[in-house]
C-alpha cells in the first residue's frame, strides 16, 4: 500500500479485472482502466501516486472482502474521504452505512468514455475545477 501521509481519498473499485489478474496489475500500476482515471485526477490537479486504492470484492461472485471493510472504517478515522466507483460498490457501501462520493467506474462505456467528459466529472464529483 501506497503512503498515507500525503494521500486525501481512498478510491474504492469492484474487483481485479481478469486482464489485471493476468499480467499482474494493480489499481497504483495506473494502466488498464486505472489510466483513466490517472488521467483525470492530474488533469483535477491531484497526484495519483498520493491516493490510495483498493477493492472491495473478492471475485465475480460479488463477496465482499472483510479486509477491504476494515481497511475502509480504519482509513475513515484517519480522514480519508471515500470515493466509491461504479454501481456496485456504492450500493454495497450503503449496505455499510459507509459515506462516500459516487464517481462513474473508469472502465465505462458510453460518452463518459471521453477523456475530456471523464476529468470534468471528476472534477466536480470531488469538487474541484478543471
Amino acid at each position: 500500500m501506497q503512503n498515507q501521509e500525503n494521500s486525501t481519498y481512498l478510491f474504492i473499485g469492484e474487483r481485479p479485472s481478469p486482464t489485471a489478474l493476468k499480467k499482474n496489475l494493480t489499481w497504483q500500476d495506473g494502466q488498464l482502466s486505472a489510466s483513466q482515471l490517472f488521467g483525470a485526477l492530474e488533469t483535477c490537479g491531484f497526484s495519483p501516486t498520493d491516493q490510495l486504492f483498493c477493492n472491495l470484492f473478492f471475485d465475480e461472485r460479488d463477496e465482499v472482502n472483510p479486509e477491504a471493510v476494515e481497511l475502509i472504517w480504519a482509513l475513515i478515522i484517519e480522514g480519508l474521504t471515500i470515493v466509491a466507483m461504479g454501481k456496485k460498490v456504492q450500493q454495497e457501501l450503503d449496505k455499510l452505512y459507509i459515506d462516500y462520493i459516487p464517481i462513474v467506474h473508469p472502465a465505462a462505456r458510453g460518452a463518459i468514455r471521453k477523456k475530456e467528459k471523464y476529468a470534468a466529472m471528476i472534477a466536480q464529483q470531488l469538487g474541484t475545477t478543471n
